[in-house]
């Protein structure tokens, strides 16, 4: 199909796309240093080029391009702040070999320029919440809301790679010497090891559901450096359900029910509640007339219920345009973290919860034990936001 070859030369070794204003040129200059040496950037180019393969086999005209061509002018753009949809294949496939790596090493170049810079209190935050050797934590759970594409996410796997360390170090050699292992006997019956399991988990939260068609893809290429990932439904205009309802899923599935009262929330707030980072890229500005009128509901919610210690990397278009939309969201989490919805609760290791995060009507929360806690802005490196071609938001909750 002519399409479909079409998709496949369009990824075909491609240079790194143009992003958002000149994020990418700014991230390329320095790639003999960061990314080039440690195949950064050629496994981000095979994972797009998997995922755009994907959606050209289903691209059925060249006329569906051109109107996804159309609409992708607006995307990301400093006067974006209504959104852009992002249904339909062809338009995919035009986000998968025109903003995905570019995206993909934003949120690496972000982290990077934190963890591999001077001693700071962002770092500090980021190493004692976000890297194995300093949380002590088994895994790490990631939430990249707006992140459908993957983007975001095969970053943090590249991150998680060099800097993070939530990895699952090879067996031996010795193990696998037949030298050392004790001679195979007549009836023995083989059993094979079963992998480890992944302790990078990562869930990406996004309104547009047809995105949940690549996680298979996203799955195949992640499973290798040990990390997972799942898709679920999520609008950041809408309110969070509370944590009740949401781990006990009392919804009927038809929008009936408590666990359900906020429609493509209702299965959100668990993945958000036992978050380690929560990740907003190219999001906030294109959604802040929509999240303003409906008084930020999502982020106010979010606040009340995260993890103590959980951080929270905001990217999103510069020249100053998304400052006041930031401003509006920093002040809407400092007000559901200290309001008297907001629930302190316990995650245990295993992923239990005790207690109930605020934020729902009262017939859906079973405790009422507030706790004192705050949204805490972490001072950025200098010049990150001019290096990056980025405006840039960090904050964490903290007691």
């Amino acid at each position: 199909m002519a399409t479909r070859e079409k998709g496949r030369k369009a990824t075909k070794g491609r240079s790194c796309p143009a992003g958002p204003g000149k994020v990418t040129a700014s991230v390329r200059q320095a790639e003999p240093k960061q990314f080039a040496r440690d195949g950064v950037v050629a496994w981000l180019d095979t994972v797009g080029e998997k995922l755009a393969l994907a959606a050209s086999a289903k691209v059925k005209n060249d006329k569906d391009l051109i109107e996804a061509k159309s609409r992708s002018k607006d995307l990301s753009t400093t006067s974006d702040r209504d959104g852009v949809s992002f249904k339909g294949r062809p338009f995919q496939l035009l986000y998968f070999d025109k903003k995905f790596n570019a995206r993909a090493l934003l949120v690496f170049a972000l982290f990077e320029e934190i963890l591999a810079g001077p001693p700071s209190q962002a770092r500090a935050a980021f190493e004692s919440q976000l890297t194995a050797s300093g949380s002590g934590k088994a895994s790490l759970d990631v939430c990249c809301i707006g992140g459908g594409p993957g983007n975001d996410a095969a970053g943090l796997v590249c991150l998680n790679e060099h800097f993070l360390g939530f990895t699952n170090a090879k067996a031996p050699l010795a193990s696998k010497n037949a030298a050392v292992r004790p001679k195979a006997k007549a009836g023995d019956v083989f059993v094979p090891q079963s992998p480890l399991p992944p302790r990078l988990r990562i869930t990406l939260l996004d309104k547009e559901t047809q995105w949940k068609a690549y996680t298979k893809t996203l799955s195949k290429c992640f499973e290798v450096k040990g990390a997972a990932v799942k898709f679920a439904p999520c609008d950041v205009v809408a309110p969070l359900p509370a944590e009740a309802s949401a781990a006990e899923d009392t919804s009927s599935g038809d929008g009936e029910g408590c666990g359900n009262v906020w429609g493509r929330n209702a299965t959100t707030a668990a993945a958000l509640r036992v978050a380690d980072l929560h990740v907003f890229c190219y999001v906030v500005h294109e959604t802040s007339n929509a999240a303003a009128e409906a008084g930020f509901p999502f982020y106010k919610g979010l606040a009340a219920s995260a993890k103590l210690g959980s951080v929270f990397a905001f990217l999103d278009v510069a020249a100053g345009r998304s400052l006041s939309a930031f401003q509006s969201v920093f002040e809407a989490m400092t007000a559901g973290a200290s309001s008297e919805g907001s629930q302190e609760r316990s995650v245990t290791s295993g992923g239990g919860v005790t207690g109930v995060a605020g934020g729902g009507p009262k017939s859906c929360l079973t405790s009422r034990a507030a706790r004192s806690r705050r949204v805490m802005r972490l001072p950025l490196p200098t010049n990150v936001g001019a290096k990056l071609h980025s405006e840039v938001m960090l904050l964490q909750i903290t007691a």
